[in-house]
């Protein structure tokens, strides 16, 4: 009965999860639950359930810049990535470093994000690319949007 009442008294105040005992905050089901209320309530928990991923998907879906929490393997999730990127462009910069190079993830990321804020997240894409980008004057997101961004990258070379 314990973690019902606990899971009622936080459906209105997350911090309440601070009462938790330790043994509930590592108890997948519970944090699953708990974090359905409030995507905060993963900073209490153990570094183990950082890579729940059920709890991070539910964190997501109320705030992408909760990929910050997220567990090494799981910042390098695409899709979770891609979910993050979707809801917030600046949790960019909690992707694995291979995925913040991904056309996919810039282009979302890039919905929410104006061409000079993308390149500071994205930053470890080099600012040699977003130099070509400019260039061209285009742009990352409509270079992003094109199928030939590779070939349009090379030919400046």
């Amino acid at each position: 009965e314990e973690p019902d009442l606990l899971l009622q008294a936080i459906s209105s105040r997350w911090q309440l999860a601070e009462l938790a005992p330790k043994a509930l905050l590592a108890d997948p089901a519970f944090v699953a639950q708990a974090v359905r209320f409030d995507w905060r309530i993963l900073r209490l928990t153990t570094s183990g359930m950082r890579a729940n991923r059920e709890a991070l998907e539910q964190a997501i879906s109320q705030d992408g810049m909760s990929l910050e929490l997220a567990s090494v393997e799981l910042r390098a999730d695409r899709s979770l990535v891609l979910q993050a990127v979707r809801r917030e462009g600046w949790a960019l910069k909690y992707a694995d470093k291979a995925l913040r190079s991904d056309p996919e993830i810039l282009l979302a990321a890039s919905t929410s994000l104006p061409s000079t804020e993308l390149a500071l997240v994205a930053g470890d894409m080099g600012a040699e690319t977003f130099g070509k980008l400019r260039l061209v004057g285009q742009a990352p997101s409509q270079v992003l949007m094109s199928s030939t961004l590779a070939v349009s990258l090379n030919a400046m070379d």
